[in-house]
């Protein structure tokens, strides 16, 4: 839904007649009577019809698009918003009341306003799509006794801040088990186990496909369209079921199900518990065209929104709300750049583990000569040494070999950190790279609202007219300042969770490196030293990953030089050659050793 905000109508939503062509009239029949409610100005390059308050209308097709249908007046189709029209037949639609329902918590009549000034604004704006706009002129057509049959999962209650009353507590979700399912024919799929853990370890478990998330997220868009939902995980077509793509995903969805689940309104939503519990095809498609056919959604979702009365300033706290605007927006443009500095980071230490091997693969190649071709370096009992029976030898070889096997443990850290902490910590910070497009349905609609509320207080004459209207605002705004407090509570546990996360592993990481460099050490301490000359060394696990040549390693640096002089200046003649070779003679004293102290200096 994200997508269709501002947007043209489509080719589809355009196909009617030319709205300055005269056509012939409709059969009575084949169309239903309306009038207009306020005055409309069409834009004739989008196919409108204009219209003036109590000007009868001929409906030719109910639903063009959100919050759009197909109209006739005078010979001429256009489209045209359905919140500005009343429908005249009692076949369908029920007749709205002028009566305001007076309410100690909230103000939200079902009266349609006969006085009302208005803004234009852009067809398609999420404002009207949402039925917000619906819900500020002319309220819900739920009749006034079917508020008693409404389930407690539709009544949401805002308490002052605003924010969301919680009815639920919260519950985690564990996305786990993918299972690669092969189909009918050649079809196949993945499924998830999707486990929720509740209070007192009571768990419930359900199985899903992608496309069943997908499911949920479209059946989420329509029942809450005033609500910020998380992104859903991507499609992929190439290397769906490669083990790589389906542990991101699992790892993905779980993270999508828990911010659902944190959300205080979305948590209870019968939509959500159905999908964490239905194991049942049958009862699964008997609850689709249940919510398929859902009446509360779009501006009755409104109607059953609880609140505090002068719960917010009048102009909706727009300061607030501008503030908000901005740190989202300043969101967009630094989080990415703290993306790029955790796989800067990521990397650094994937080049840690590696040399970490490296150096410790070096020091056991010169120990063992294993598969250089010769084991002239080592004696009879393995030691680095060509006499016999050199217990000095001996207790040194063993001793640097317990350090090669400690500095692969120390690889073995590293590697464990960047897969657990690291790249998940990176991953998480995708749900915060595009807050402002993630907001902005949610700063739209209260944008529509405020101008309803500005036009409100310059009617003249109906006054209640203009209250109803005031009170319908005050409604949507603490709706959108709710979900506002929501998004900061939000960011606050994300960003405190996550770093103190990130914290206690990088001191996790720490204090097991030097625990084993210290254990490394304890080897050449007189008593440990001593004892390693009384048997003679043993094969090292690590001997098999020896390669028949040591592999050459250079700084990052080094290495783009050497490629670049090497590759460009190849052709180059006499001039590239000396280029070349001047390069090659400062990578030799310039090396990785010289910077440790080891090896010629430069002067």
């Amino acid at each position: 839904m994200l997508e269709d905000n501002n947007r043209e109508p489509s080719v589809e939503e355009k196909s009617v007649s030319d709205s300055s062509t005269p056509s012939t009239p409709f059969p009575s029949a084949k169309y239903r009577p309306a009038k207009g409610l306020y005055d409309f100005e069409g834009n004739p390059s989008y196919n409108e019809l204009s219209f003036s308050e109590g000007d009868e209308l001929a409906i030719v097709r109910d639903y063009v698009a959100d919050g759009w249908c197909l109209a006739e007046k005078d010979g001429t189709k256009g489209l045209i918003p359905t919140s500005y029209i009343e429908y005249l037949d009692s076949s369908n639609d029920d007749q709205v009341s002028n009566a305001s329902e007076e309410s100690p918590v909230s103000h939200q009549g079902n009266g349609s306003s006969t006085a009302f000034g208005k803004k234009q604004f852009n067809r398609f704006a999420y404002f009207v799509t949402s039925g917000t706009e619906e819900f500020i002129l002319k309220g819900s057509k739920e009749q006034p006794d079917a508020k008693d049959t409404v389930p407690e999962s539709d009544k949401h209650f805002i308490q002052s801040g605003p924010s969301w009353q919680e009815k639920t507590g919260e519950f985690i979700i564990e996305v786990h088990s993918p299972t690669k399912i092969r189909g009918i024919g050649t079809q196949e799929y993945v499924t998830y186990q999707v486990t929720s853990i509740f209070p007192n370890n009571i768990t419930v478990t359900a199985e899903r496909r992608y496309s069943q998330f997908v499911w949920l997220h479209n059946k989420l868009e329509q029942k809450f369209g005033a609500l910020i939902l998380p992104a859903l995980p991507g499609k992929q077509i190439a290397g769906r079921f490669s083990n790589e793509f389906i542990e991101r995903r699992r790892h993905a969805l779980e993270r999508y199900m828990n911010r659902l689940a944190r959300h205080p309104v979305i948590r209870y939503a019968e939509i959500l518990t159905h999908f964490l519990s239905c194991n049942d095809d049958q009862e699964w498609k008997y609850m689709d065209e249940k919510f398929s056919a859902d009446p509360i959604v779009g501006a009755a979702f409104y109607q059953h929104v609880y609140h505090p009365e002068f719960n917010v300033e009048e102009d909706g706290d727009a300061e607030n709300v501008e503030r908000f605007q901005q740190h989202i927006k300043s969101m967009d443009r630094y989080v990415p750049m703290l993306q790029e500095s955790f796989r800067s980071y990521t990397e650094a230490h994937t080049e840690f583990k590696n040399k970490y091997r490296s150096v410790s693969l070096g020091l056991l190649r010169i120990i063992t000569g294993a598969k250089t071709g010769s084991l002239d370096c080592v004696n009879e009992e393995g030691a680095w040494c060509w006499r016999e029976d050199c217990k000095e030898c001996l207790k040194l070889t063993k001793a640097i070999q317990q350090t090669t096997e400690t500095m692969q443990t120390i690889a073995d850290f590293h590697e464990a950190y960047v897969k657990d902490t690291l790249i998940e910590w990176e991953e998480n910070l995708r749900d915060y790279n595009g807050m402002n497009n993630l907001c902005s349905p949610l700063l739209d609609i209260h944008s529509g609202a405020v101008d309803k509320h500005i036009d409100a207080e310059e009617v003249e004459g109906d006054v209640i007219d203009a209250e109803t209207i005031k009170s319908r605002c005050e409604t949507v705004f603490n709706v959108v300042l709710a979900e506002i407090e929501t998004v900061h509570e939000q960011k606050v546990t994300d960003f405190k969770e996550s770093t103190i996360h990130l914290l206690d592993r990088e001191i996790e990481l720490h204090e097991k490196v030097l625990a084993q460099l210290k254990l490394a050490r304890g080897y050449f301490e007189e008593k440990e030293y001593s004892q390693l000359g009384e048997s003679p060394r043993e094969c090292s696990k690590y001997e098999k990953d020896l390669e028949e040549k040591p592999t050459v390693t250079r700084p990052a640096s080094v290495s783009s030089v050497s490629s670049v002089v090497g590759g460009v200046f190849d052709g180059v003649g006499s001039v590239g050659h000396f280029l070349k070779n001047k390069a090659r003679s400062s990578i030799v004293r310039s090396s990785v050793f010289s910077e440790w102290g080891w090896g010629p200096k430069n002067h």
